[in-house]
């Protein structure tokens, strides 16, 4: 965002982004919901649906911080966990509740996601056009994602022992060789990650108010 205040405290609405995330999942009656945040975060404190979390430290990847809020829950090695990301307000219930149903119960679990409607270029050094994929066969992976608590742990211990990057849980889980299916989500769950995100946001808000 460019800005001092981190983006999951920045104010949508009159309100911070996390506390209207963390209030539209517990519309959702989970049995645990775990908020991970850094350790020098205390502006958690402030938020009225936080307390109703349990509450984790974070590390310095996403792979440390998803860890450390599985560690926090203890999870039975097949149980169902969701991760989400704390900058998507937006998230459709039903949808959540099909992916839980589809993917729920599967080993390799699944994850929420829109195909990609736009053509796709590839490059290489300096911007070049070399090919153009079959978008067809491309999505764009959102939040929530869906795993048994014990593989997604070893999946994650998996891409630290080996050095992986990986930017969402589904991408630790096919390290294992693992095939998580998708759910179609919707093109309104949008990550807030830049200032033209949360200008349309806003309008998201004012839209549905």
């Amino acid at each position: 965002m460019g800005g001092e205040t981190p983006k999951q405290y920045l104010s949508l609405g009159n309100e911070p982004i996390l506390e209207r995330t963390l209030r539209r999942l517990l519309l959702l009656e989970p049995k645990n919901l775990c908020l991970v945040v850094s350790e020098d975060d205390d502006q958690w404190r402030a938020l009225p649906s936080a307390h109703r979390c349990v509450i984790a430290t974070g590390g310095a990847t996403r792979v440390d911080s998803v860890l450390a809020g599985l560690q926090a829950l203890s999870l039975p090695f097949d149980s169902p966990v969701l991760v989400h990301d704390a900058v998507r307000p937006f998230f459709v219930s039903s949808d959540v509740l099909a992916l839980i149903a589809q993917a729920g119960a599967r080993e390799d679990g699944g994850l929420l996601a829109t195909p990609v409607i736009d053509t796709l270029k590839q490059t290489k050094t300096g911007r070049t056009v070399i090919n153009t994929p079959d978008r067809s066969h491309y999505w764009h992976a959102q939040t929530p994602q869906i795993f048994q608590a014990g593989l997604l742990k070893d999946a994650l211990l998996n891409a630290i022992d080996k050095g992986f990057i990986v930017t969402d849980e589904a991408a630790a889980i096919e390290a294992l060789g693992r095939h998580p299916l998708i759910v179609p989500g919707s093109r309104r769950n949008i990550k807030i990650t830049t200032p033209e995100d949360l200008a349309f946001a806003k309008y998201l808000l004012e839209a549905s108010s």
